[in-house]
């Protein structure tokens, strides 16, 4: 087996902003055939009343709702297996911008 950063086959970095209230799709990545994922770590940006919702392979995983700075990734061992697809819905429970 080959391993290859999943950087060189999906995009790994995401921004958006999210309106007070709203719901939003920040990532939605398929794998590539005949490639599986392995996710060790995570980093995110964080505001108040917002969270993220990690799905993958179409299970909820992981609801993130801190921030994780790059220099403090939220990390996995074992890692989380990715067979099909990476998404990640941003809610902002907020009442202002």
């Amino acid at each position: 087996m080959k391993l290859v950063p999943l950087s060189s086959i999906i995009k790994t970095y995401f921004s958006s902003k999210v309106s007070a209230g709203e719901t939003a799709e920040l990532v939605n990545v398929k794998i590539p055939k005949p490639y599986v994922g392995f996710i060790y770590k995570i980093a995110n940006s964080w505001y108040p009343n917002t969270f993220l919702k990690f799905i993958i392979d179409g299970e909820l995983v992981e609801i993130l709702k801190m921030r994780r700075d790059i220099t403090n990734p939220l990390e996995y061992e074992p890692p989380i297996v990715v067979k099909h697809s990476i998404k990640v819905i941003v809610v902002n429970n907020s009442s202002e911008d």
